[in-house]
């Protein structure tokens, strides 16, 4: 008789893990409280990602920018790989929805570090990005 998939079997028992955004995640990765934001929009909340960061640019060197373009960032955190070195991309969250308007319409192609650094607004559970979800090898569905 062939192994048929059913309820009883072993991997349906288990609990499945929970992945719920807390406060210990700062802040970051998850749905607002002002609803998704689309990525790229005009109005897409305090939260700014930067991209084309030089490797050696620190967090302090982004709050200094920041404040000398009189901008108050809030929290800033660079993106680092598994070796815990720079990506070129960090996250900053602004005190106001009108400071990160300002910088993804202003600031962006701004020289920060010795790079042209561009500014985007952080999509927050506007799903996933494109391209997501194909070549599963399901016959192309």
């Amino acid at each position: 008789m062939g192994r048929g998939y059913s309820n009883s079997d072993s991997n349906y028992d288990r609990p499945q893990p929970s992945f719920q955004a807390g406060p210990s995640r700062g802040g970051f990765g998850g749905p607002t409280s002002s609803g998704p934001s689309t990525y790229g929009s005009s109005s897409g909340g305090n939260k700014v990602l930067a991209q084309n960061l030089s490797f050696g640019v620190t967090e302090d060197d982004l709050k200094e920018f920041f404040l000398e373009n009189k901008v108050r960032a809030i929290k800033v955190m660079i993106m680092k790989n598994e070796r815990g070195q720079s990506t070129g991309m960090a996250i900053i969250e602004f005190s106001s929805n009108q400071d990160a308007d300002y910088v993804v319409k202003t600031l962006s192609g701004t020289d920060v570090g010795g790079r042209q650094v561009n500014f985007k607004f952080q999509g927050g559970g506007g799903g996933a990005p494109s391209g997501a979800g194909r070549g599963r090898g399901f016959g192309g569905y």
